[in-house]
């Protein structure tokens, strides 16, 4: 879920009924200020573990969705069909809301699959996407394996992504994300802190660890803000 400009919040998941298909998805408006102002604008892909900022023009960015993994059911038998080397599913998708049309956009979609990654308005207004797992169904079976180690940038005046570029070799899936004074970039996984410059797109060699090892980030439970 999103607060958008006009001061409505727009929500969206995969269709509960079916929540492994892809092209099945749900969205909804609220309006804080009106409860009979109700809206389900038309949502055709599933978006579930997405990543999402704010562009400067008040659209919601969304990167990735469902990955490419459907539950099969014949009869008595059910199980998770695995369409990975086939297909693309939501996990390469690009879309974004318009607050002013009420409207989702699905725009060219991802090289490469990202389900969980992380997405951060930077100073220049574009987007960054960085992680995600880039095929879901093997990487529960090896771990951490299937990371996708590039980041994309987005550019909202021309709605296109940059070619994919090495990140972090290290990171892991839905890293947090923090735009810092002077243009550098607070990355943080697991329990490692590393700093990236924005203008070089490059990182600071020195790494910070907290004082535990426990992970805050995905599959632990952590979050992350910017104090005032």
């Amino acid at each position: 879920m999103a607060l958008l400009r006009s001061g409505k919040v727009i929500m969206f998941t995969g269709d509960d009924k079916r929540i492994w298909d892809w092209d099945r998805g749900k969205s909804s408006l609220w309006d804080p200020n009106n409860e009979n102002d109700k809206k389900n604008p038309k949502l055709k892909r599933n978006l579930f573990c997405c990543g999402h900022c704010l562009l400067p023009d008040g659209r919601l960015f969304v990167a990735g969705g469902q990955s490419t993994v459907h539950r099969i059911d014949l009869g008595l038998l059910s199980f998770l069909g695995i369409l990975q080397i086939f297909v693309r599913g939501a996990d390469h998708d690009i879309n974004t809301f318009d607050p002013v049309e009420e409207k989702w956009h699905r725009h060219k979609g991802m090289p490469k699959a990202r389900w969980y990654p992380t997405c951060v308005t930077l100073p220049d207004g574009k987007a960054l996407i960085v992680s995600g797992i880039s095929s879901q169904a093997h990487n529960f079976v090896f771990k951490n394996y299937f990371i996708n180690l590039d980041y994309e940038i987005f550019d909202p005046t021309t709605n296109t992504l940059s070619k994919p570029k090495p990140f972090l070799k290290e990171i892991k899936a839905y890293p947090f994300l923090q735009d810092l004074p002077g243009g550098t970039l607070f990355v943080h996984y697991q329990n490692k802190t590393r700093l990236w410059n924005v203008l070089t797109k490059e990182f600071y060699p020195k790494v910070f660890s907290t004082k535990l090892n426990g992970t805050r980030t995905y599959p632990g439970m952590g979050s992350c803000t910017l104090l005032p």
